[in-house]
């Protein structure tokens, strides 16, 4: 067992957990998670595990979108099958949950061809310009970046002068993203 100051947070970046938990389910052992990897956990004194989800090459091209999808829908099935864990999507998710003895489950995607903002604050603005900042300072003018949610028509252009490459509204067809990702995803550079 780890001690630790009860005040520090741990948080633990175990990059392959996600995929065994997800070969252990498909050779019918769902519980190993419950058996194994949560007790590893809680021993180690973890409070928030970030579970970054690579592509392995099998899936690569064609069917990484899909097999995107799938680990991610993995990871909110795991957290809603057990009450320790939780998914989190901002800081105070992760400390609402951490505080109420949570493990909190937060995504990440390692090596992504597309970036995908989803805004109901009404933040966009100030996210999408420190985003595509982030992007260029770190030489990823490859990445496809979209923002998506209650974002007004007439914020669209100074997202795109940003350099976010398109905005999709509310009501927007998940068809039609499908379709533009697919399309314009490894073809793009930030201007």
């Amino acid at each position: 067992m780890v001690t630790s100051n009860d005040e520090a947070v741990i948080v633990d970046l175990h990059n392959d957990l996600i995929l065994l938990v997800d070969h252990f389910d498909h050779r019918g052992r769902p519980e190993h998670f419950s058996e194994f990897w949560l007790p590893e956990l809680r021993a180690g004194g973890v409070n928030v595990q970030v579970l970054p989800v690579f592509v392995e090459a099998q899936f690569q091209s064609e069917g990484a979108l899909r097999r995107t999808l799938l680990l991610v829908e993995r990871i909110h099935r795991l957290a809603s099958r057990h009450l320790e864990v939780a998914v989190c999507l901002t800081g105070a998710e992760i400390t609402a949950a951490v505080s109420a003895g949570r493990i909190a489950f937060v995504i990440g995607l390692e090596d992504a061809d597309v970036l995908g903002l989803s805004s109901l604050s009404g933040a966009h603005l100030e996210y999408a310009e420190e985003l595509c900042e982030l992007l260029r300072e770190n030489g990823r003018d490859d990445v496809l970046f979209v923002v998506g949610g209650t974002v007004p028509p007439e914020d669209a252009e100074t997202l795109k002068g940003f350099g976010v490459h398109e905005v999709f509204g509310p009501g927007t067809p998940t068809a039609r993203l499908v379709e533009y990702i697919s399309h314009h995803a490894r073809r793009v550079r930030l201007t």
